[in-house]
Parts: C-alpha cells; structure tokens; sequence
C-alpha cells in the first residue's frame, strides 16, 4: 500500500483515566441549557507512534480539558439542538497536541414537524487537528470542515415510515484521519414498519 507494514503490539497496555467534570443544568418550559467543564487524565493512552506510523504504543500521560456547552429547546413544532466543545488535548509531559484531536468542534440541528412530515438541518463543525502524513511520517495539520446534512421522514400510516437522509450536502472535501478519504454527498432512504 504506502510502502511500510503495519503490526500489532503486544506490549500495549489498556487505558487508565480520572476524570473530572462540574457543570451546571438548567431547565425549564422545554427549554435544557448544559456548561460543563471537564478535567480528563488518561494514563497509557493508546496512539499512534509517530516515529513510524507502524504500530501503536502507550503514551504515559496524556489530558484534556474543557468546557462544553449544550442547549436543547422546543418552539411550538420547531426543536433546536446546539453543542460546543473547546478542549485542549496534549501530552502531559511534552505538550504536544494529540493526534486527530479539534480543539473545537460543534453542531447545530433544528427539526420541522408539520403534520406527518418531519425535516431537519443539521451543521457540524470541527477545527483544525494534527495528524501523521502517511507517506512522511512527520506531523501535519488535517483542515478544519463544516458539513451539512438535511433529512425528512414522512409517515404513511401509523406503523410505515418513509425516510431520507443527504449527508454532506454541499459535497465538502474533508479528511477524519490523513491519506483516508470520507465521503463525499451520500443519499440513504429508507422505508421502516413499526
């Protein structure tokens, strides 16, 4: 393929973590507003090795902490849902940032109903992460993308329900890890009985 081989470690060791989160929920009048911060040490995380791209190794320390921020709420046959997250995922000893990790990333989705008819929006965001080159084995910076799906659901009867889906409306060009295609505008319906 990429002119090395890759192989197991049988020396990997599993994940240990402590994690630490405090937040604050509010609800009221169909209305959920969420902040929570969190503080996660994760010891032998399991990554890549970036001096070869081989196999995967331990990293004795890694942590990343943040907040996160999440709303839910109904206007009459309208619902919203929006989430935010800004972290900073590192090695704890060297500080370098971990791999295929945002610093932020978010979504936004609003659903429709009218009558049998559901339709829904939905927006995701992901920052800039770091990630192995491939070929060079030394670090480079995947972009950052925002991708836009649409999906309807009609209900023929009350035990048959038609659906569609475009993930990836506007076709964006996009990479989740590097040298890896994801793909592009995708079309699923489907027709589920209840």
């Amino acid at each position: 393929g990429f002119g090395f081989s890759y192989s197991g470690n049988p020396g990997l060791k599993p994940e240990r973590s402590r994690n630490s989160e405090l937040g604050v929920h509010y609800a009221h009048a169909g209305h959920r507003l969420d902040m929570v911060y969190f503080d996660n040490h994760i010891r032998d995380l399991i990554a890549i090795d970036t001096q070869a791209a081989s196999t995967m190794i331990n990293l004795d320390e890694a942590r990343s902490d943040g907040i996160e921020l999440a709303y839910a709420g109904k206007f009459g046959d309208t619902s919203m849902n929006l989430a935010a997250t800004w972290q900073d995922p590192r090695n704890a000893l060297s500080g370098q940032p971990l791999l295929r990790r945002a610093r932020h990333f978010s979504t936004v989705a609003v659903t429709q109903r009218s009558g049998v008819t559901l339709i829904g929006v939905e927006w995701q965001h992901s920052g800039a992460r770091e990630d192995i080159d491939i070929n060079t084995f030394a670090r480079t910076v995947l972009a950052a993308y925002d991708v836009l799906n649409l999906s309807a659901s009609l209900s023929i009867s009350p035990h048959l329900e038609l659906s569609a889906r475009v993930d990836n409306l506007l076709d964006q060009e996009h990479m989740l890890a590097h040298g890896y295609n994801t793909p592009g505008r995708t079309l699923y319906v489907g027709l589920s009985y209840r």
